[in-house]
């Protein structure tokens, strides 16, 4: 079993991935997504990943091979361009002060 310790630091790690990924311009918005949806494109370490945010489902997907990809450093790198990351943080944020 994980420690808590453990998972912070892996968290920690995917954060900064994704802020380079970013800093690096591999982040591309792709425009003419299906409605509903937003289509980024992810260069990453490996390849090239298509990651989506479906925006009636509140759901992020990418086609990287992370099994547990709902927290892949592509998908965090898609909601810091999208200013979803901060909003996120901050409504954690807020809920713990309550």
């Amino acid at each position: 079993m994980a420690q808590l310790s453990d998972i912070i630091e892996n968290s920690q790690k995917k954060v900064l991935k994704a802020k380079t990924l970013v800093a690096k311009g591999n982040v591309i918005r792709i425009y003419g997504s299906a409605p509903g949806k937003e289509r980024y494109s992810v260069t990453g370490e490996n390849d090239t990943y298509d990651t989506v945010y479906d925006c009636r489902k509140n759901l992020w997907t990418c086609s990287c091979p992370n099994i547990k990809n709902i927290s892949c450093s592509h998908i965090i790198a898609c909601m810091i361009i999208s200013g979803r990351f901060f909003q996120e943080q901050t409504r954690k944020s807020e809920n713990e002060e309550q």
